[in-house]
């Protein structure tokens, strides 16, 4: 099952690196990265897939949540949801 993630983070050295390792780490293949620039942020929209079997992309959610450098989480409407990710619009 494929999974959207719409995420900012800021331009501090090695964001956009810890952000792949963590997703890689956690057994799910990136689809697509679509990085757009605006001011201090970058906005991403990721597309992945869990590689080996079956994975808790709720898991994934928090995780990424908490590392240096993510300031926000969002999965669009129609997908998994977490009380723990916060809500954003993406400057288009």
């Amino acid at each position: 099952m494929t999974h959207q993630l719409l995420l900012e983070l800021d331009r501090a050295p090695g964001t956009l690196q810890r952000l792949v390792g963590l997703v890689e780490r956690r057994c799910f293949e990136i689809l697509s990265l679509e990085l757009n620039s605006s001011g201090g942020a970058r906005q991403i929209v990721m597309h992945v897939q869990p590689s080996l079997g079956p994975k808790d992309f709720d898991v994934l959610c928090r995780q990424i949540d908490r590392l240096h450098g993510i300031s926000r989480v969002e999965q669009p409407a129609g997908g998994h949801s977490s009380s723990m990710l916060h809500r954003f619009p993406l400057v288009g």
